[in-house]
């Protein structure tokens, strides 16, 4: 079943159809924002194809548009932007918003007679092929069916497709969502139906800070609250429950792009070990003047370090969200370091219940990215090595 783009949402890892109707040779082109030129459009394809045609434009649209920017955590702003719309003025009256993401397609027949063109915004990311074949059956898809929907949960998180879900106190990251296109969001605390309205653009792609939600209602009303009901005006989406987390002497967090593109994180709990390991091939010999023999000698090489981690304890739910971030193709290790690091993660062993009378866990294995033949302590600020502590300035109390 092949259909023409009928939202103005679209995500790459599914398929974007252009139907062309009709007979003969037919262009088409897509355009990306570009914001000083007359029209306000910057061309990135030409393509020629023969009419009647069906033409999935997602690879196309992947390599041309941004991937979804990181919120980052411990800001102090409860709604984080995600998206700049910029207005552009083209011909006479003529207005149109844009974002990195805006892409319009125009097709034409042979006498470059324009048939068609629509405006859209492409995001990277997508649904299960499970899922898309459902959506399709319903003729709507993710964005109209959930993300766009009130009264439904419009997080793009692949915890839950519920309207609540929980996380825990220490996998907290913002969430994102696209701000509703009519009324204002608003959330409420259970412990005492304290509210707190968050005015934002509509339709704009944006992150919900939890962990600055939480600062709020304590510095404004001494609550520590972990259950937060999501509002659009007086009508209720979703509720979100944040769980305490268990003490563990080691803890480890993977910050990844789930499956629609943006981040998340989910916890390790388990005891982490460390493998280097080195080229070997690259030995060579030399001769040594002083016992008259040629003695064995290597060269600074890169050198690769893996990480096994255990997972720890994990709900049937929580597998599906670490497998997300094992299949991430964008994946950082937290509290191993003091900076983030990069790391390709696989299973050792991925079996586990379907009907599990109680938690599982995993073994993972984390491939840091970055060879490394420097081997050294991490720098963490640009003071690292002065013996002053707080200022430049001397004083008696600090030396």
């Amino acid at each position: 079943m092949a259909k023409t783009v009928s939202n103005s949402l679209v995500f790459t890892g599914n398929p974007v159809w252009l139907n062309m109707t009709g007979s003969g040779q037919r262009r088409f082109l897509l355009y990306g924002p570009d914001y000083g030129s007359v029209d306000g459009y910057e061309p990135l394809y030409e393509g020629i194809v023969t009419a009647p045609a069906v033409v999935d434009i997602a690879e196309l649209l992947a390599s041309n548009v941004p991937l979804t920017p990181d919120p980052g955590e411990g800001g102090e702003d409860v709604l984080i932007a995600l998206q700049e719309f910029t207005t552009v003025v083209f011909g006479e009256n003529m207005t149109a918003r844009r974002s990195p993401n805006s892409v319009t397609v125009k097709y034409m027949d042979s006498d470059d007679t324009l048939l068609f063109v629509q405006s859209f915004q492409a995001f990277v990311g997508g649904v299960s092929k499970q899922n898309w074949r459902k959506l399709l059956d319903w003729n709507t898809d993710i964005f109209a069916q959930r993300f766009l929907r009130k009264g439904c949960n419009m997080f793009m998180t692949t915890r839950s497709a519920d309207w609540k879900f929980s996380i825990k106190e220490t996998e907290m990251y913002p969430l994102c969502f696209f701000y509703p296109s009519s009324g204002t969001l608003k959330v409420r605390e259970q412990l005492c139906n304290n509210e707190l309205e968050v005015e934002g653009t509509a339709g704009m792609l944006c992150a919900l800070d939890l962990a600055a939600v939480r600062r709020h209602f304590f510095t404004t009303y001494g609550i520590i609250t972990n259950v937060l009901d999501v509002y659009t005006d007086d009508t209720f989406d979703c509720r979100i429950a944040i769980e305490e987390a268990v003490p563990a002497p080691e803890r480890y967090r993977l910050k990844f792009r789930n499956s629609y593109g943006v981040f998340e994180v989910v916890q390790l709990v388990g005891t982490a070990t460390i493998t280097p390991t080195q080229e070997s091939e690259r030995d060579y010999t030399e001769y040594d003047e002083d016992v008259d023999d040629f003695v064995s000698a290597r060269g600074r090489e890169p050198m690769s370090v893996v990480l096994d981690v255990e997972s720890g304890p994990k709900r049937r739910d929580e597998m599906r969200l670490l497998l997300d971030a094992v299949n991430s193709d964008e994946v950082y290790l937290l509290d191993a370091a003091h900076d983030a690091i990069k790391v390709i993660p696989t299973v050792e062993d991925g079996s586990w219940r379907v009907l599990p009378d109680g938690l599982q866990s995993l073994t993972l294995h984390l491939q840091v990215c970055d060879d490394e033949g420097a081997v050294m302590q991490e720098l963490v600020n640009e003071n690292d090595g002065s013996r002053h502590i707080f200022t430049d300035e001397y004083t008696d109390q600090y030396t």
